[in-house]
């Protein structure tokens, strides 16, 4: 990679003594131990480096990148090493080239990944030494790279004899025990960046591929799997020869105005680029922002805004149906921050109307400087049991399950034997009619304006008049003679309240229906579950209706003289709420029991976690591993359809225990667990970096600035904890 110096002018008004500054050679200790341990994250440095020399020189020997061979350390074989197919190097080159720090022979071109001639010593960083095997024309060497005790680097060639193996190098590197796993999982982070491959022996873990959410010219947005806050700057990133190098786009300098600022805010934005395209600090670890970078990037962010505005334009330009373009928008208005989407806001403009949301407006229009109500009313039809169910409508939506049908007819026309056919193939049928209560139906007829407001001569799908729809004969729903309950006993769950209506008495009598259920006596809950009780026929929380939703089951407050009775305790669609939840745990294996616990261990229902600012502590080791140990619980979990369970019993974990729910193993419980991990692991950041304990008290207030200052007193510690200064 060409290193790029800058074009400097220096003027001077005499011909002033002057001498270059250089490095004595017994000084070269200090110089050489600053070079080795400039990396923050060692085992990355040690796959990177060794990996990106590799890639030369099977370059510079016409050898593809799948033919590199890279050893995965394991328990039995505690090794990783990195196998090229270059040329190799004789002893005169490793004692001549390889050992001087600085010497590199790439700075000519950009098709070399590397460049500043200290990456081959990057192993040195993470351990004392490391084994160098050359074959070079027919000659196999060994030697070893060591931290000597007066601290100096050295290399001793300790065995060598002829080969028939094929010319290249191998850097072998012993790992410790306890970064095993670390190794791989770095392993699997870095190479999810190339497009080829090399060859994996022992590999332990899988190469993740980003999912990509979109994309375009050397560009992409991945989806994110953390949480993000939407008003932060967006974790960015470039690739370049494969190798992701994080991006901060406050360095970038945005000015105030640019139409391109907004995208610095743009979680996951990952740009692909040439070797050489920006700067990179000597560590490789990140950018440089000098004016090469910044011209570079600004450029980047240029293109990508107009390609990818013009992207939406063009998209909706290939819509038929306004329909089409406003779930399109809505699309677009949940995939990006809000703070993001308003400036993409003027691009949604289908056929000259300018679309502000993605469902249809029935309140009110803007005449003269005045809002005036749209007079019309909307009603739900939807099929529930054996009945059409009506309810009032006060959104009328636009996806591909709601057909809307405009009511054209007298007002004593029946609708429900019209509609019934729709119902049967919709999930939600809306019929919007004229409103005689509302003022200014006088003067107009309130469907026609509604059509009017919503540009319905741009709808091409997905409604018709009432007077187009036939009426049909509607089945019989009369029982016969039946032991069956009334639904007068029972009171189902919505939200925190529970009604009562003879809409559910199918559902109540249908014993192939699962239905939760729990006592209750003059509208109070009783027994158990007396502690939910905040008045008449309201709950003091909307635990009960979560329940429902994560079993997709009804939630049933059920008349304690029935619940009571023999005959109701024999029917097995109704279970009670305790013991169905303890089913689900016990249920659980001891595996998934772990993973819950464990995801519980790195939460936590503070409204502040320092681990959510991950632009700002993402080079910090201990935030590393507390990341990877949450994406491993999170993936597990949802791999075993457990994720959501887990992120309930968290949320509700009190009171699970008030039920006397036991969801203990391993002699912890979800109270006892929930948020150990996330402590003890903040506690170790406060102790290494101890400035961080006042971002609490200061991330409300300029927050942007002040996450960069802390991660750049984050770095300043990752370099100090990297020098024994105590040798200099």
């Amino acid at each position: 990679m060409k290193i790029l110096v800058a074009d400097r002018v220096v003027a001077t008004s005499h011909d002033f003594p002057t001498v270059n500054c250089t490095i004595d050679a017994e000084d070269m200790r200090y110089i050489s131990s600053l070079l080795r341990n400039n990396y923050s994250n060692t085992i990355l440095a040690t796959i990177r480096e060794t990996y990106a020399n590799a890639v030369d020189a099977n370059l510079e020997n016409d050898f593809p990148v799948q033919a590199i061979d890279i050893k995965s350390p394991t328990t039995f074989d505690q090794t990783f090493f990195v196998r090229d197919y270059g040329t190799g190097l004789s002893r005169d080159q490793i004692f001549n080239l390889y050992s001087k720090f600085g010497k590199s022979t790439k700075r000519g071109s950009d098709l070399s990944i590397g460049g500043f001639g200290i990456g081959r010593f990057a192993p040195l960083s993470y351990k004392d030494s490391f084994t160098i095997t050359s074959y070079h024309e027919g000659i196999k060497s060994i030697y070893s790279v060591y931290i000597s005790e007066e601290n100096d680097t050295k290399i001793d060639e300790i065995f060598c004899e002829p080969t028939l193996e094929a010319n290249g190098i191998c850097i072998s590197v012993g790992v410790s025990s306890g970064d095993i796993n670390k190794f791989n999982q770095e392993i699997s982070s870095f190479f999810s960046n190339f497009e080829v491959q090399p060859h994996f022996l022992n590999l332990q873990v899988e190469i993740a591929k980003p999912e990509i959410v979109a994309s375009g010219t050397n560009w992409q947005i991945r989806k994110s799997f953390n949480g993000y806050n939407h008003y932060s700057v967006g974790e960015q990133g470039i690739v370049m020869g494969g190798i992701y190098y994080p991006i901060n786009p406050e360095l970038v300098d945005f000015k105030i105005g640019e139409d391109y600022a907004w995208t610095k805010y743009l979680n996951k934005l990952v740009f692909i680029a040439d070797i050489g395209s920006v700067s990179l600090h000597h560590s490789r670890e990140t950018l440089e922002y000098n004016k090469t970078t910044k011209t570079y990037l600004k450029s980047r962010y240029q293109a990508f805004c107009k390609e990818f505005t013009d992207s939406i334009k063009n998209k909706i330009a290939q819509f038929d149906c306004l329909r089409d373009a406003m779930s399109y928008y809505k699309d677009i208005s949940q995939t990006f921050p809000r703070n993001v989407f308003d400036q993409l806001q003027n691009q949604f403009v289908f056929k000259g109307y300018k679309i502000i949301t993605w469902n249809f407006n029935r309140s009110s229009y803007e005449e003269n400087d005045e809002m005036i109500r749209i007079p019309v009313y909307a009603k739900n039809y939807c099929v529930s049991g054996d009945r059409v169910a009506v309810a009032k409508c006060y959104t009328v939506g636009n996806d591909k399950d709601t057909y809307i049908v405009f009511h054209d007819l007298p007002d004593n026309t029946k609708v429900v034997p019209r509609v019934y056919e729709l119902v049967k193939k919709y999930k939600n049928v809306v019929v919007v009619a004229h409103d005689q209560s509302i003022i200014s139906s006088a003067t107009l007829n309130g469907v026609d304006k509604f059509k009017e407001v919503n540009r319905f001569d741009l709808v091409k799908s997905g409604y018709c008049n009432l007077s187009e729809l036939t009426p049909v004969k509607l089945p019989s729903t009369k029982k016969g003679s039946t032991s069956s309950y009334t639904a007068n006993y029972f009171y189902k769950v919505e939200s925190c309240y529970f009604r009562c209506s003879s809409v559910f008495a199918k559902e109540i009598n249908d014993s192939s229906i699962t239905k939760l259920y729990f006592p209750v006596s003059n509208g109070k809950p009783v027994n158990n579950y007396l502690h939910f009780h905040q008045e008449k026929n309201k709950l003091n929380s909307y635990f009960f209706s979560e329940v429902g939703k994560l079993f997709n089951v009804g939630i049933y407050a059920v008349s304690n003289n029935v619940a009571a009775t023999v005959k109701f305790k024999n029917r097995a669609d109704f279970v009670d709420i305790i013991k169905y939840i303890q089913d689900k745990w016990n249920a659980c294996s001891d595996e998934v029991k772990s993973l819950i616990l464990e995801y519980i261990s790195c939460k936590n229902d503070g409204g502040y976690n320092i681990m959510d600012f991950v632009s700002m502590v993402g080079d910090i080791i201990t935030y590393q591993q507390y990341d990877y140990k949450l994406k491993f619980c999170s993936e597990n979990l949802k791999k075993a359809g457990a994720l959501e369970f887990a992120d309930f019993i968290k949320k509700w974990r009190n009171v699970l225990e008030i039920l006397k729910i036991n969801m203990s193993h391993d002699n912890e419980t979800p109270v006892s667990i929930c948020g150990k991990y996330l402590k003890q692991v903040t506690e170790e950041i406060y102790k290494n970096y101890p400035m961080l304990e006042i971002h609490a008290d200061m991330y409300n207030s300029d927050r942007i600035k002040n996450e960069v200052k802390f991660k750049e007193y984050i770095s300043f510690m990752n370099q100090q904890n990297s020098v024994d200064f105590s040798e200099i």
